[in-house]
């Protein structure tokens, strides 16, 4: 806006001196050629020179050199005419646009300026070393100055009615366009799904989306200027009073995709994601919560997880008893079969256990889901359990011609595992290694020393993971290959079963790329350094 309220002033004032150009001809020739004429010359040709090169010159420095060259205009009137020329509406004019369009520093050193002039123009006219040619009488007298005197300002007049109808129009355009924008934004706000409401510091309802009045049954008169915890049964309403709190006083974050339960206004609960975030509105803290009704997601999991509890108890029992059944007879208890039905059993008995190997790991995955996992846990050294693995593991190093290697500790140190479960994490992470190594390929099980936790990794010269995988690697029924026809087996439950067991046990788990090529996947567990004597 500045600048287009600019372009246009130069160019109406520029248009307006080329008729000032005739009025001041006129008065030099009825009243004498005066030296400041000069200078106004100087200045129109200035003022158009500023027109032809507006777009190549910074506005500030557009601003400036229009500032200066009324002001110089202003003060050759002064100093060529006194206290009776019309150079005083130039300066109140300058004063004008300085503060439209220039900032409050540059606006106030301009002032400046202009009152150091007009002090030393006072005082050399009252000590007389500054006088005037023309005297007040034929200054008065001469028609020619009092059209140039109102032709001036009404100039500056017409420039100062557009910067203020400029200044209307912008500001009615400029309503128009929040008041739509506020529509716009009420619009989305009135259907979104999600509920959304703001709350102050003390917990007061400020604003209720439809939604959020939706997903707990209550009117907008009735949510706005209550406390948000009428919404939340207890422990939770007052644990999310407290969670305002904590955020305000210590700066924890934001909450984000918090489950819990919230209450309607028929009294029933209902699972709710909370997301509370902070903003500012005029000065004031307040919190922006997002809520999100996640009944039916609850419900399609739970008829999930019910299926899958299901399927996996019926078929368990069965299962055993057929894989049992084929490993009878592949091991030749009723005789030696022919080579087509032994290798028919073979590959039935082989199926059978990864069926087996499935539904345990769904077994499991119920359990750790549902928080009945039992763990045994001890304190115990971490290398015996890393070797054992690396046995257990033998005749896979034999069958797929993979080299095993051990990198342990120089320093004996113990972990509290279970060490079952930690063989059940080391068994997946092992097999994984084994299964998409190159022939004659490295597997490298290693343990590193971080601070006050010890790092346990699987490192292989395989293919890797991608990139785009990477973000999925520990999540349920995850597999690169998710195809029929995928060349290597597998549930895609050991990893997300490895990170829960690691997670359970106070560790983390993760994943990195091998140096140079393969997969690299670690895992890291507090320690406790044994003594040597001890050891």
């Amino acid at each position: 806006m500045r600048e287009a309220l600019l372009d246009n002033i130069v160019l109406l004032i520029a248009w307006s001196m080329l008729i000032g150009i005739g009025l001041s001809s006129l008065r030099a020739v009825t009243m004498g050629w005066q030296p400041f004429m000069w200078l106004h010359l100087f200045l129109v040709a200035g003022v158009w020179g500023l027109v032809f090169v507006r777009r190549f010159i910074a506005y500030r420095v557009r601003c400036l050199l229009l500032l200066g060259f009324i002001f110089s205009g202003g003060l050759a009137g002064y100093i060529g005419l006194g206290p009776a020329a019309d150079a005083k509406v130039a300066f109140v004019f300058v004063t004008f646009i300085a503060a439209l369009l220039l900032p409050l520093r540059w606006m106030l050193m301009i002032w400046g300026l202009q009152g150091i002039c007009l002090i030393l123009i006072g005082i050399a006219w009252v000590s007389g070393t500054l006088t005037f040619k023309l005297s007040f009488h034929d200054y008065a007298a001469d028609p020619l100055v009092w059209a140039t005197g109102v032709w001036t300002i009404l100039v500056y007049s017409c420039v100062i009615a557009y910067v203020a109808f400029s200044t209307i129009d912008l500001l009615k355009r400029k309503t128009i366009q929040v008041e739509e924008q506020a529509e716009h934004t009420q619009t989305i706000l009135d259907t979104l799904l999600d509920g959304i409401m703001t709350i102050d510091a003390a917990g007061i309802i400020q604003y209720s989306n439809p939604a959020a009045q939706r997903c707990f049954g209550y009117q907008p008169e009735e949510l706005i200027g209550q406390n948000v915890s009428m919404l939340m049964p207890s422990p939770h309403s007052e644990a999310d009073n407290s969670d305002l709190f904590n955020y305000q006083t210590t700066e924890v974050g934001p909450i984000i995709g918090r489950e819990v339960e919230g209450l309607r206004s028929d009294g029933h609960l209902f699972p709710l994601e909370l997301t509370v975030t902070e903003i500012t509105h005029i000065g004031k803290l307040e919190y922006l919560c997002i809520l999100r009704d996640i009944s039916e997601r609850k419900r399609i999991e739970r008829m999930k997880n019910e299926f899958i509890a299901t399927v996996s108890h019926e078929l368990r029992t069965p299962m055993t008893a057929i894989s049992g059944a084929l490993g009878l007879i592949s091991g030749g208890i009723f005789g030696i079969l022919p080579d087509k039905a032994a290798e028919m059993i073979n590959i039935a008995n082989q199926n059978s256990k990864r069926l087996t190997y499935l539904i345990n790991d769904l077994l499991d995955f119920e359990k750790m889901a549902a928080g009945q996992m039992q763990y045994q846990f001890e304190q115990q050294p971490l290398t015996p359990l890393l070797e054992q693995a690396i046995a257990a593991h033998s005749t896979y190093e034999k069958k797929q011609t993979i080299h095993l290697r051990l990198l342990s500790l120089n320093q004996p140190i113990e972990v509290n595992v279970d060490g079952q479960r930690l063989m059940q994490v080391l068994a997946n992470l092992l097999s994984n290694a084994i299964k998409f190594s190159p022939p004659d390929g490295i597997v490298t099980l290693a343990a590193e020393l971080t601070g006050q936790t010890v790092r346990v990794s699987v490192s292989d010269q395989g293919p890797g993971v991608s990139r785009a995988f990477q973000t999925r690697l520990f999540e349920r029924f995850s597999q690169a290959d998710g195809s029929n026809t995928r060349p290597k087996g597998g549930t895609g439950l050991g990893l997300a079963i490895s990170r829960e067991l690691i997670l359970a046990m106070g560790g983390s788990i993760g994943y990195q790329d091998a140096p140079g090529q393969g997969a690299c996947f670690w895992f890291e567990l507090p320690i406790i350094i044994v003594p040597l004597s001890r050891s």
